[in-house]
């Protein structure tokens, strides 16, 4: 008897230990420390019944960075690493494989699509990163995966590359097959194929309503595919394609268009086909739906994470002075450079972990930690640590143990906590700086993967966009839902009362508004521009990227939303230094000098001048004014210390 309980128990143990990678002899590199609760894939219809989306969520990551032939990938670790979290906080099991060789990742696909993939109810993820390639065979694009152990695409090794590389239709195939409700493959890498039919802006159309998740189109069967480039676009490291997939998910992005709280697969199409190509000009992201009338209607749903108290810990000070390292997507040239500081990140989610007391000794520890990357300069420092909760169970539900701390060197940062509670996610970022070296700044190309340095005033620095107050944020999204409004006196009375609103807003929050128009309706985008065009003394937001956003719309062939644009970007204003610039300047009768405390003065440019976002030295520049151009003062402002900063708008010159 006990010999046979011996052997009930080893076959226990075995079948615990079982994931889907266990029956096929295969052990996960990543694998989640938690199941997740059914509740997070349940909410509430608008006549509040309860609603189940999926009955179990699953996650296959696969990242292919040490390439023997091949470029490596050596960010793909930390990115598969934050994607993890990303989907965990979403109630995703998620399953990991790093540098899986070419029969190996055979094996952990097709393994996964016979086991989790044969589970109905389900939604199901698969993300794959690293090189992909393309063949040209009578006229036909071909796509494929790359192995680690794949050799290149020469003509001299094909038959070698044919035999390893695994063809886009075999990843249509398992899609197919798998019995899931909904299925996402998720690429990022650049190639082309048949299944790849959609590429750069979607067509416009109407939000979707707000209980549209709820609706039998969104719940129908669906296989879906996306890639972050096409045939022969270089493969960016770091991927900008992946941080901004793992910010839409975590909801710090546009991407809900319709903002209903839900994220749907035609918006992430959307809100990436729309980004990425606005930071990586060189990649365009492609997306494609299986051609099967069976499984072609539905739409992949991510309830986004409800935002949460900010719940935030900070490294001590830098004690040198380093100016930021600053990563940007196109060449430099005589045009601003629109570029951004350069952050790294790491993501975990906790696992839910009940206490009765004595939470702070018994909570399971999480730990974080990030290095320098070996692509920069020796000299390279990290510096401004930050530990944040950002979704979930934040307030009073963890003791922070260690850090966020920066070691002596300058090159690592940590931080360990303890969590209890339900289940969170926390985020250590920080910032690269070196120590100046005369007046340039180091800059990475994510195009060319070359380090660069650049005067500074050639760069217009992105900000991280601070959401507005409570309140403010209510009422800008009871508007920006009437902008949308089948009621055309609706949609009128609400672009007035946006403009009124925005005049009385600070940068970063006309900015959030302007940052949505990637993926707004049609509606949406003539609303916007319409709001900003009527803004009085013109609008003004932080970041100089959202002009960028605007001017495409100005040379749309609609002639509403046209006109609506480029009078927006007459209206666009912005500060330049009079203490600074008075040499420069002449009122409009010529009279050197002028006096220019009262709005309503006319100012001519006779030397090349900044315009700012902002009234700051570093501000950036909205666009730099040169010999002959005019400017209307529209006010004064000297806050924070400073003097002599007016507020000005670009006008035609003469009465």
């Amino acid at each position: 008897m006990s010999a046979r309980l011996a052997v009930m128990a080893l076959l226990g143990l075995i079948a615990s230990q079982q994931s889907c990678f266990g029956l096929c002899n295969l052990s996960p590199d990543i694998q989640s420390k938690r199941k997740p609760s059914p509740l997070e894939l349940t909410a509430n219809d608008s006549k509040g019944r309860a609603f189940e989306f999926y009955n179990k969520s699953y996650a296959l990551l696969i990242g292919e960075s040490n390439y023997a032939l091949w470029s490596p990938l050596r960010s793909i670790s930390n990115e598969l690493t934050s994607l993890q979290a990303a989907l965990e906080a979403h109630g995703f099991e998620v399953f990991g494989f790093i540098d899986a060789p070419a029969d190996r990742l055979n094996q952990i696909l097709e393994c996964f699509a016979n086991t989790k993939g044969s589970e109905a109810g389900t939604r199901v993820l698969v993300f794959y990163a690293g090189h992909g390639a393309t063949r040209r065979v009578r006229d036909q694009a071909i796509g494929y995966v790359v192995p680690v152990d794949a050799p290149t695409k020469k003509p001299d090794t094909e038959e070698e590359f044919l035999t390893k590389a695994i063809r886009l239709s075999k990843f249509v195939e398992w899609a197919s097959a798998m019995e899931s409700k909904h299925v996402l493959f998720v690429f990022d890498s650049c190639f082309s194929g048949s299944i790849l039919n959609s590429r750069g802006d979607p067509p416009e159309q109407k939000s979707k309503p707000s209980n549209y998740v709820f609706s039998d189109e969104a719940n129908a069967p669906l296989r879906e595919f996306i890639a972050s480039g096409s045939e022969d676009q270089p493969v960016p490291e770091p991927s900008t394609f992946a941080n901004l997939f793992v910010r839409a998910l975590l909801g710090e992005t546009e991407a809900d268009s319709n903002h209903d709280g839900y994220l749907t697969g035609r918006e992430l199409i959307a809100y990436l086909s729309g980004w990425v190509p606005k930071y990586v000009p060189s990649q365009t992201p492609v997306s494609g739906r299986i051609k099967d009338a069976r499984l072609d209607r539905g739409d992949f749903i991510f309830k986004l994470p409800a935002r949460v108290e900010n719940v935030t810990f900070r490294s001590s000070s830098s004690s040198d002075a380093l100016r930021p390292i600053l990563t940007a997507s196109a060449e430099t040239s005589d045009q601003a450079v629109s570029a951004r500081a350069y952050e790294l990140e790491s993501l975990i989610t906790t696992a839910p972990s009940p206490c009765a007391g004595r939470c702070e000794s018994s909570a399971p520890t999480y730990e974080l930690n990030m290095m320098v990357p070996r692509a920069f300069p020796q000299n390279t420092r990290l510096e401004k640590l930050e530990l944040r909760c950002i979704s979930g169970a934040c307030a009073t539900t963890a003791l922070i143990g260690s850090g966020p701390s920066i070691s002596e060197d300058g090159r690592a940062g940590s931080a360990s906590f303890r969590a209890w509670g339900a289940s969170s996610t926390w985020r250590l970022s920080g910032t690269l700086g070196a120590k100046n070296e005369g007046d340039q700044v180091l800059v990475l190309n994510t195009v060319s993967q070359v380090i660069e340095k650049v005067a500074p005033g050639k760069l217009s620095i992105e900000r991280k966009v601070q959401p507005p107050s409570a309140d403010q944020q209510s009422q800008i999204e009871d508007l920006l839902k009437d902008l949308e409004s089948d009621v055309t006196p609706v949609r009128r009375g609400a672009r007035n009362r946006l403009a009124e609103v925005l005049a009385g807003a600070t940068p970063e929050t006309t900015a959030t508004v302007v940052r949505r128009i990637p993926t707004g309706s049609y509606r949406y985008q003539l609303g916007v521009v319409e709001a900003l065009s009527k803004v009085p003394g013109g609008w003004i937001a932080a970041d100089t990227i959202v002009r960028d956003i605007v001017k495409p719309l100005a040379e749309k062939r609609e002639p509403s939303l046209r006109q609506s644009a480029k009078r927006a970007l007459d209206n666009m204003a912005g500060f330049i230094d009079y203490n600074q610039s008075k040499g420069g300047l002449t009122n409009d009768s010529s009279s050197r000098n002028p006096t220019v405390n009262q709005a309503g003065t006319k100012l001519r440019v006779t030397s090349t001048i900044a315009l700012r976002a902002l009234p700051e030295p570093e501000g950036n520049v909205v666009q730099t004014l040169v010999n002959g151009e005019c400017v209307r003062v529209r006010g004064t402002n000297n806050t924070g210390g400073s003097s002599g900063w007016l507020r000005v708008l670009p006008s035609k010159c003469g009465s």
